[in-house]
């Protein structure tokens, strides 16, 4: 599990794989401590104004589909 930036990885549409990484995270309370220190972090560095932005921009163009 390569673990890269914020959270960790698994692979896609493994749901043995997705319970692996789950029941690491609950029995390891320093590595469920990291992560969410990690994911604040991560957040910290959206702007929000341009995350509203985007999320307009893209409901618009839903909006105008026929």
């Amino acid at each position: 599990m390569p673990e890269n930036g914020a959270g960790l990885r698994f692979r896609s549409r493994d749901p043995d794989a997705l319970a692996e990484v789950a029941i690491r995270v609950l029995r390891d309370e320093q590595l469920g401590e990291r992560l969410v220190a990690e994911g604040l972090e991560h957040i910290r560095g959206f702007d929000w104004a341009d995350v509203a932005a985007s999320t307009a921009e893209l409901y618009g163009e839903f909006a105008r589909l026929p």
